[in-house]
């Protein structure tokens, strides 16, 4: 039981980190493509 809740909170943790990493990575995009662009 606790294993389960200790493995959906894991990832939990690595889709959260996941989508941060991923919303960085389109923010620099854009913000090199209104300086670049």
């Amino acid at each position: 039981m606790s294993f389960i809740k200790f493995s959906s909170k894991l990832i939990f943790k690595i889709n959260l980190k996941d989508h941060l990493i991923h919303l960085i990575y389109r923010f620099n995009k854009l913000m090199e493509g209104a300086f670049f662009g």
